[in-house]
Parts: C-alpha cells; structure tokens; sequence
C-alpha cells in the first residue's frame, strides 16, 4: 500500500510541484509492483508540468488573430 502526497508551493518565480514517494515501498516507487495511488499521484504531477508549461507561453501566442471581417 502506498501513500503519496502532492506538494505545491507559491514561490517569487511562480508554483513548485513535488511528489513525496517516502510511504511507498521500494518495489511501488520503482514501478515494480503496480499502484493506482502512485500512478494517480504521478497522473497529477503531470497535469500540473502541463499546465504550467502552457501558463509560460504568452497568452496572445495561444489565440490566433482573428482573419474575420467585420
């Protein structure tokens, strides 16, 4: 059985992410031995790498300018 714990931190340069993996067995944290807390906790981290990776592209790089005539 693993307990994982997900840490965010406000920071000056902007949010920091961890993954504490020190409740889950050697075997677990390798990925040996499949864990559903694991995988769910390492499916978090990673929504949160992503959504910081699209909050460091400027926002008019996202939209494209609108070709529409009025």
């Amino acid at each position: 059985m693993a307990k994982i714990t997900i840490t965010l931190e406000d920071q000056r340069q902007g949010v920091t992410s961890s993954l504490d993996l020190q409740q889950a067995s050697p075997r677990e944290a390798a990925g040996l031995v499949p864990s559903r807390a694991l995988s769910m906790g390492q499916a978090l981290l990673d929504m949160v790498a992503m959504q910081q990776a699209i909050n460091a592209v400027p926002r008019c790089s996202r939209l494209p300018v609108s070709t529409t005539l009025h």
